[in-house]
């Protein structure tokens, strides 16, 4: 069987989600902008929703501004980034 493309971003951002879980989209920026530039952060998270990859949820912002999404891995996700890691580690 094989496995869905994921581009760079997509797996870099899979792992960043898996390593520190719920996050919102500037935090992903944040750890490296030149790997994920601001400007294109929220159409690959859309495309990864679109996918399976990751779900999210609105929260209240705690300062009373507009809400903002958090982002997390969805079990398809997980599993497609355990198993991609698993082939580029040759086994």
């Amino acid at each position: 069987m094989s496995l869905p493309k994921l581009s760079g971003k997509e797996y870099y951002i899979l792992e960043l989600l898996i390593s520190r879980g719920e996050t919102f989209a500037l935090q992903l920026v944040d750890t490296e902008p030149t790997r994920i530039p601001r400007g294109t952060v929220y159409v690959t998270l859309q495309r990864m929703s679109r996918k399976g990859f990751v779900t999210s949820r609105q929260v209240a912002d705690s300062a009373g501004g507009a809400p903002r999404r958090m982002y997390r891995p969805t079990g398809l996700g997980y599993r497609l980034y355990t198993a991609l890691r698993r082939e580029i580690a040759g086994g």
